[in-house]
């Protein structure tokens, strides 16, 4: 079972309309592609030199939907999660001080059913709160490393604006009260 990171650079909160009474025969959730953004600085603080420098650089990123644990005491496990490790070159010019690299992390889905074990569908129901599912975003970037060196890093995601989500659900039937004739 993917469990949630117990760090993160930001993330953001979901609340999303909860299925109406009845057995939820399937509930699917998803986010578009989703664009990262790394800024970097380092010494010396403005390359002095009146040539470029090339630069290679590379971070990791992940993220994890999961419920919002601000709300849910034990927020485990991730509902979704994604990560990969971002690598390019670039070049320094003279007189700059840093680059900026984004990329974009490709459109995520689930669709969980009565028979998802991981994590099963009783898992994103149990997140209910007040007729809200109660979510949360998660995200980082780790292991910067710019020309072959550790570096240190200020990473921002722009955070997805909308979860899309659907479900089915078998509604309960009503009975009409029984009338009596006399």
């Amino acid at each position: 079972m993917l469990q949630p990171p117990s760090y993160g650079d930001g993330g953001a909160r979901f609340d999303i309309d909860a299925p109406p009474p009845g057995d939820v025969l399937w509930f699917s959730l998803a986010f578009d592609s989703q664009t990262f953004q790394w800024d970097s600085w380092w010494d010396p603080p403005v390359k002095e030199s009146n040539q470029s420098e090339r630069v290679d650089f590379g971070v990791t990123w992940d993220w994890c939907l999961m419920a919002n644990p601000s709300v849910i005491p034990d927020p485990q496990p991730c509902f979704m999660s994604d990560g990969g490790r971002y690598e390019f070159h670039s070049s320094l010019p003279p007189g700059r001080a840093g680059f900026n690299a984004a990329w974009i992390a490709p459109a995520r889905g689930k669709t969980f059913t009565p028979e998802t074990k991981d994590p099963p569908l009783q898992c994103l129901l149990s997140t209910n709160r007040n007729g809200q599912l109660r979510l949360w975003y998660s995200y980082r970037c780790a292991n910067p490393i710019i020309n072959g060196r550790s570096a240190l890093t200020r990473a921002a995601i722009t955070c997805p604006i909308t979860l899309f989500y659907s479900w089915a659900v078998v509604a309960q039937a009503f009975v009409a009260p029984a009338h009596q004739l006399t």
